[in-house]
């Protein structure tokens, strides 16, 4: 993952994603969620990185979508 080694809470949330077995394989936000807040207790600071990256990752996918059209 292109975060990894960034010392930043987009790190820390790269490294869940990428390493973790049990990170939720879903686009869905309120899953993705749930499992940060109950399962990893993440810090606010990644919560705050988890929002502001899938809000970026859902109004980009939008935007390739209304290009293909």
């Amino acid at each position: 993952m292109k975060f990894e080694d960034v010392e930043l809470p987009i790190g820390n949330l790269a490294i869940h994603a990428a390493h973790d077995e049990k990170f939720p394989n879903t686009r869905d936000f309120d899953v993705i969620l749930c499992y940060l807040v109950h399962e990893v207790k993440a810090s606010t600071k990644v919560m705050v990185a988890f929002e502001a990256t899938f809000r970026y990752y859902k109004d980009s996918s939008s935007l390739k979508l209304r290009s293909i059209k």
